[in-house]
């Protein structure tokens, strides 16, 4: 019965919790900064990212969006996320992906 009540306590936080991945999208183009949030928030409402920041600098004409991605609880669960979708979008507001890379 302790062991039982021992496992409960340890394990199932453990399996309740996911885990978050965090990427990198860097894009380059001519944008107001302000746009900065209006993409964070188009990349944020697919499916399976958690939430989006996105910075810009002016003077290079270059940003970045770091994606917050959280994983499936358990390995039947398929992924969600697809950086193909993130890539998408840039190119609809006139913008050149740059690299993507998991941080």
């Amino acid at each position: 019965m302790k062991t039982t009540a021992f496992l409960m306590f340890f394990l199932v936080p453990v399996i309740c919790f996911s885990q978050t991945d965090r990427y990198s999208y860097g894009f380059s183009g001519k944008i107001d900064s302000s746009f900065v949030e209006v993409l964070s928030s188009k990349v944020a409402q697919l499916e399976g990212v958690d939430q989006v920041k996105g910075r810009y600098k002016v003077e290079q004409s270059r940003g970045e969006l770091l994606i917050f991605v959280e994983q499936p609880k358990t390995r039947y669960d398929r992924a969600l996320f697809n950086s193909a979708k993130v890539k998408e979008i840039l190119l609809q507001n006139n913008l050149t992906p740059l690299d993507f890379r998991k941080l």
